[in-house]
């Protein structure tokens, strides 16, 4: 199986996380959209459900305020005394009686007509029907009960002749309201009925009540029919009003699971206002009308549809957006890995590569803020590091390929010298001159200081290649004015000058001690003998850095041999004192300030003489430097 490369798996990563982004908002949004659909249903619900109680309770007022107009119609109730005095059913008086049910059911089509009932009915004291008039039948607006020859019988003010199946249909209801009426007469209470199979608000009033026996009832009636709730149910929601474990009214579709939501809380006997969904909708029933003898439930769905209808349009809008993901994301991620992450790396590899093969010239680009600059700044310092070591193992290579060279040289000479000053005092001795065997023994004992002093700066030498040096704060004025006591500087009258106040570097004490006397040595042996010696010493920090002038008016050094004067071994001009000198001082001096990490080069000095510049990283503790700053002597 091939291996995916970084940039694979990272527009991998990128395409799974913006895949797994795509199908979480997917989820949130369908989450949220339920949610809000949920809450949507639930306010238009609970709205409903309070303008149809609202409106019911509004109806029964309105229909009370109607049958309360009849009661105080003072021809209707002198019309009702009359019947209810002198009406006979066995000896009916139709001429008389009759009309006064026709003015009677007139003033009832008229209320009927004017107010929100759509059926009235006055019956008298017996109970028996007197008139009646109704908009809901199409076949009769008007009708009265007449008698003969003691039966009751039902005559309509219709144009056309009243059918014998119309009237044995209209004449059974009216036994279903007399009947219900002398059952119920003690406890009957207003509210919704079922009546032939229509829901009607029923209002019932006592004409004349105030009497102890009413001079008759009075019947209002009000179909609630589709047409009414659909004026207060508004679209979308769908209704469904139950009653008696069957449907009355209903604008939805048949829906299992509420049906049986509905049965379980009918049987354990309460009602709920709590929202529930079904795969058709959102859906919330209440039983409004508690005043009733028969509880009326009224289910409210708001429907699916939209809830799915707005999934879908969400749906969509994250395909067309996962679609412009792989059109444009993608391309733009992987432009963008290459060029941020692939490119640096691939960057980072071949310098990798490069440093390898040796090529420690190599150098990253750290213009990126990112951890991969970061990783680069880190590389180029670490390949400056390899760069500086390597530079200064060819620097000790050569080094020491030149001391196992001059050593051949600079060690036989004073040996050879040695062996012909030996022999000579030899010769000395045997004639007896007291003058040659001094001038050998001088000789001989010259020969084996220098050599002394010669071996002491090799060994000297070798050592800055074994040992590391211990970097520690030390104050730069104190262990200038140590130095100053250890050199030559110090047996002799030279105007030396230390500036105060110098910063505090970061230096072995030892090895910063023997390179300072060094380089002061170094300008009392190339002093002019013409003029006074003079010697500044001066210190400049600049950033992390401090740069230690020791500035002197002596001989000077050309400029094209300022770096030869570090070379083992050199001595460019001769100095003051015959004997002094090896060739190694200033080349220890640079050995040691490579060692700890600094840089020694040579500048213009004072009229024309040398300034040593010792560069070294600047100390971050002035208090510990200045109580490192006595260590500086050599013990």
């Amino acid at each position: 199986m091939p291996m995916l490369t970084l940039k694979h798996r990272l527009l991998l990563l990128i395409f799974s996380v913006t895949l797994g982004v795509l199908l979480l908002a997917g989820f949130m949004s369908n989450l949220s959209l339920l949610n809000y659909h949920r809450y949507k249903a639930q306010q238009m619900i609970e709205n409903s459900f309070e303008i149809v109680a609202l409106d019911y309770i509004r109806l029964r007022e309105e229909l009370q305020h109607e049958a309360r107009l009849l009661d105080d119609d003072i021809n209707l109730e002198a019309s009702l005394n009359l019947i209810n005095i002198y009406e006979d059913r066995n000896n009916y008086k139709s001429i008389l009686f009759d009309e006064e049910k026709l003015s009677i059911g007139a003033r009832l089509l008229t209320a009927v007509q004017t107010g929100r009932s759509d059926q009235a009915y006055l019956f008298d004291q017996g109970s028996r029907l007197v008139a009646a008039a109704s908009l809901w039948e199409k076949s009769w607006d008007r009708l009265y009960q007449s008698y003969q020859q003691g039966q009751a019988e039902i005559k309509s003010t219709a144009t056309q002749p009243f059918s014998q199946e119309k009237s044995q249909e209209f004449q059974a209801s009216l036994y279903l309201l007399e009947e219900r009426l002398e059952v119920l007469r003690s406890s009957l209470s207003n509210g919704l009925y079922l009546i032939d199979e229509s829901l009607q608000l029923l209002y019932r009033h006592s004409l004349n009540f105030e009497k102890e026996t009413p001079d008759g009832h009075l019947i209002m009636l009000r179909h609630l029919d589709e047409t009414v709730f659909s004026n207060l149910i508004t679209a979308p929601l769908k209704y469904q009003l139950r009653t008696e474990g069957q449907t009355v009214i209903s604008t939805m579709n048949r829906d299992l699971e509420l049906e049986r939501q509905l049965s379980l809380l009918q049987k354990e006997g309460q009602g709920s206002t709590a929202i529930y969904r079904t795969e058709q909708g959102f859906y919330g029933m209440r039983e409004l009308f508690n005043d009733t003898l028969e509880p009326v439930t009224l289910v409210l769905k708001y429907p699916n549809d939209l809830y799915l209808e707005s999934r879908n349009k969400t749906l969509k809008a994250l395909m067309l957006a996962m679609l412009a993901s792989a059109i444009l994301a993608l391309p733009l991620a992987l432009w963008f890995l290459v060029r941020q992450v692939t490119q640096p790396i691939q960057g980072l590899v071949q310098g990798v590569k490069e440093l390898r093969e040796g090529k420690y010239q190599v150098a990253m680009n750290e213009s990126s803020r990112d951890e991969l600059g970061v990783l680069a700044q880190e590389f180029n310092s670490m390949a400056a590091e390899i760069r500086n070591r390597e530079q200064r193992l060819e620097r000790a290579n050569r080094d020491l390929a030149r001391l196992s060279e001059a050593m051949a040289h600079h060690f036989q000479e004073p040996s050879r010298r040695l062996v012909a000053y030996a022999s000579y005092l030899e010769n000395a001795f045997e004639t007896g001159s007291q003058s040659d065997m001094s001038t050998a023994v001088g000789f001989i004992g010259q020969q084996a200081r220098h050599l002394h002093l010669l071996v002491n700066k090799v060994q000297q030498y070798l050592a800055f290649q074994r040992e590391s040096p211990a970097l520690q704060p030390v104050a730069l004025n104190m262990a200038l004015e140590t130095a100053l006591q250890h050199s030559l500087l110090n047996a002799t009258e030279v105007d030396v000058e230390i500036a105060p106040a110098l910063p505090a570097v970061e230096a072995d004490p030892e090895y910063l001690h023997e390179a300072l006397v060094a380089v002061m040595n170094n300008a009392y042996t190339y002093r002019v003998e013409q003029r006074p010696l003079m010697i500044r010493i001066t210190a400049l920090r600049h950033a992390d850095k401090v740069t230690l002038r020791v500035c002197d008016n002596g001989m000077g050094i050309s400029l094209a041999d300022r770096e030869a004067v570090f070379e083992l071994f050199t001595r460019l001009t001769p100095a003051v004192n015959a004997e002094a000198g090896t060739g190694m001082g200033l080349a220890n001096v640079r050995q040691s300030f490579y060692q700890m990490q600094g840089e020694v080069h040579v500048e213009e000095g004072i009229e024309g003489g040398v300034c040593i510049a010792m560069s070294l990283k600047a100390a971050s503790d002035f208090q510990d430097a200045n109580a490192q700053g006595a260590n500086a002597a050599v013990q």
